[in-house]
């Protein structure tokens, strides 16, 4: 493939680092916005419940969108709408505004986020999707990796508000600048889809593997998203330092880049075997978890959150690719914004109750505990698949 194909792989990487990869962050925010307005961590913890909803609501719309417009107006919309309510947010006086703009933001970042950048990577990528999606999904890693230790930094030396002020301006640089430089305007609809093998048609919503694999990637995403909250107040409780638990994060997300690499340099290689690679990332991060509630010292934490960052963001480019395996490409809107509702309703319970846990117990530790039955449960559900028909 030419430097030109592979642009728009390299603008979702920006987006993707830009987006989902700045939510391990979100833990630096929690005790500042506990503090100032004098609540508990179940509350605060609702914020990136939004992460969850927003693609949620805006997923079945938006992947019919995906399918016939232009998905570069679509993200740059999104990345407008993000931009906005964060320097909204930075003005906000009350939970409720910050709530209200959160929102907005979330909504914003699920238009430039996986639910358009895997059907644009799938539609344009033929032979080589896994590693298009895997190229994407290493922003993330790139993000877990450098996001800490900035935001770390900016919130040693400026207010909150000044720092979310900050982020805000860098996201509409560099991620609206990627995407005007790496995604042409006419890319979109099912004139730009590469054919692909497996189930297809107006009767998907009727075929098992849409629903398990979506409700699968509930559980992961939300246990994933989850722990990334509930770390920085743990590592803090067992004495890290504020440096100490931006080196623990970055080790997760440079885990993550270790794991999408393997699935970059593999999995298109080994589709028939997708979903057992599925099941062995949540092996992994079910690993993880236990050696997270037994780990007290720093490089054995800094040994869990590596696992389960691995597992993590190896899962990341493998949900599309699993959805590919399945579905041709000119479904894969329809079939990410079928599957978007499903997130919803673990993560509208998953991180309050981990806060709660908190604020009743004085630890994380329950929160773990049922991170590793959620994981079982996904992984039943990824077994359940039939195995994937290939050309």
């Amino acid at each position: 493939m030419t430097q030109q194909t592979w642009l728009p792989a390299g603008a979702a990487f920006v987006c993707q680092a830009g987006g989902i990869g700045m939510l391990g962050v979100y833990g630096f925010f929690v005790q500042p916005l506990a503090s100032e307005f004098g609540t508990g961590l179940a509350v605060i913890n609702l914020g990136p419940v939004f992460i969850l909803m927003a693609p949620a609501f805006v997923g079945p719309l938006a992947g019919r969108f995906i399918d016939t417009r232009s998905i570069r107006d679509i993200m740059l919309l999104g990345v407008v709408i993000a931009v906005t309510a964060l320097l909204l947010l930075t003005r906000s006086q009350s939970l409720l505004l910050i709530a209200c703009c959160f929102m907005g933001f979330s909504i914003g970042q699920a238009m430039y986020g996986p639910l358009v950048l895997n059907s644009l990577l799938i539609k344009v990528f033929r032979d080589r999707v896994a590693r298009a999606l895997a190229i994407a999904a290493m922003g993330v890693s790139f993000g877990n990796v450098c996001w800490p230790f900035v935001v770390a930094w900016l919130m040693d030396n400026f207010y909150w508000r000044e720092t979310l002020a900050i982020l805000a301006a860098t996201l509409l640089l560099v991620v609206g600048f990627s995407l005007l430089l790496g995604v042409p305007r006419h890319l979109g609809g099912a004139q730009d889809s590469p054919p692909a093998a497996g189930t297809g048609g107006s009767g998907f919503l009727r075929s098992s593997p849409v629903w398990l694999i979506g409700s699968s990637a509930s559980v992961i995403y939300n246990v994933a998203l989850t722990a990334s909250i509930c770390y920085v107040p743990h590592f803090t409780q067992l004495g890290f330092s504020g440096i100490d638990v931006a080196a623990l994060l970055a080790s997760g997300g440079v885990a993550g880049l270790t794991g999408k690499l393997l699935v970059a340099a593999f999995a298109d290689r080994w589709r028939a075997w997708s979903r057992i690679m599925a099941v062995a990332t949540v092996i992994l991060m079910g690993a993880g978890f236990l050696l997270l509630l037994a780990a007290e010292r720093y490089f054995p934490v800094m040994a869990a959150v590596a696992m389960i960052g691995g597992a993590g963001g190896a899962f990341i480019p493998l949900h599309p690719f699993l959805n590919s395996s399945y579905y041709r490409a000119e479904l894969m809107g329809r079939v990410h914004g079928a599957q978007a509702p499903m997130m919803l309703p673990l993560g509208l319970v998953a991180a309050p109750t981990a806060g709660y846990a908190f604020d009743v117990t004085g630890s994380y530790q329950p929160a773990f505990w049922a991170a590793l039955v959620l994981l079982a449960v996904s992984a039943a559900l990824l077994l359940a698949i039939p195995r994937p028909v290939t050309n």
